[in-house]
């Protein structure tokens, strides 16, 4: 009895590649998704941070535990990102998701959320689709809040992004009794009046905030004003020049100085104290 050889051919596949391996890869990634939602159970952000140096690609799943209808597993999943960003993990593909979550009225996602954002700044990712979202929040009454939005902005800000929309909040700032956010965002005003582009929004900011404070306010507001004049910018100088008349126009400046009133007098004095330093300034300038 002979017995003939049996060999196997393999045909080929008309299926792509990628549909071949689809219901693979979508099981991977449901277990994945599953695995990331027993780390955020448990509240354990350093796993999921740990998790994530081992295998970066994962950051845009957990990223999507932003919109879970469970507030603790949003939460700790905000805290994730933001371990994750400390770690130097690239979160530019998360910074939408984190911009949507500024919308939750809840503090405890919002402040973690902030801080994943101030983390990526300071990283150097490009965090300007969530500018106008961290600039209302610098209305919010609390104080972590609106204090953990100034952060981010400012590390925004030194890497260059144009933060014009959160002007009239950090301006509001100055005001707040929320002392722990003053340095940062004085520190932000004196960036946006400089900056040719958004020194005009800042002064007239400034100058309409400046009737409606009190007088430490004030204080304030004039010294960002007089250190801006002391630069070597000219043009700067020449907008704050323009920026003074056009405020000893208003009605509230007329109003007061026909009262001759205190704050009259606080006014023109403050005023004088900038014009000099412009004089001053100009005068170095045409020696040198």
């Amino acid at each position: 009895m002979t017995f003939k050889q049996k060999t196997c051919r393999m045909g080929k596949s008309t299926k792509p590649a990628s549909a071949k391996w689809k219901p693979l890869m979508e099981g991977l990634e449901a277990l994945k998704l599953e695995n990331y939602r027993m780390l955020l159970t448990i509240d354990s952000s350093s796993s999921i941070a740990f998790s994530l140096q081992i295998s970066p690609g994962d950051i845009a799943i957990v990223a999507r535990f932003l919109d879970d209808p469970d507030t603790a597993i949003r939460k700790n999943a905000a805290w994730g990102l933001a371990d994750a960003a400390s770690k130097g993990i690239d979160m530019s593909s998360t910074i939408p998701a984190l911009a949507n979550a500024l919308s939750s009225e809840n503090g405890d996602i919002l402040w973690p959320a902030e801080e994943a954002l101030a983390r990526a700044a300071e990283k150097g990712t490009d965090i300007s689709v969530a500018v106008p979202a961290l600039a209302k929040l610098l209305f919010s009454e609390d104080v972590l809040v609106h204090s953990s939005a100034v952060v981010a902005l400012d590390n925004a800000a030194k890497m260059g992004t144009d933060i014009s929309d959160a002007i009239l909040g950090l301006t509001s700032i100055l005001s707040s009794s929320n002392t722990i956010a003053w340095p940062n965002a004085t520190g932000l005003l004196e960036i946006t009046i400089v900056n040719m582009k958004t020194r005009d929004i800042t002064l007239e900011a400034l100058f309409n905030a400046y009737c409606g404070s009190d007088e430490n306010t004030r204080s304030r507001i004039t010294q960002i004003i007089v250190k801006a004049a002391q630069t070597s910018d000219h043009p700067l100088r020449v907008a704050i020049t323009s920026a003074i008349m056009n405020f000893a126009n208003t009605a509230r400046f007329v109003y007061e100085a026909e009262q001759n009133s205190t704050l009259y007098q606080e006014m023109v004095g403050n005023l004088q104290r900038i014009i000099s330093n412009i004089r001053n300034r100009e005068t170095r300038s045409e020696i040198s």
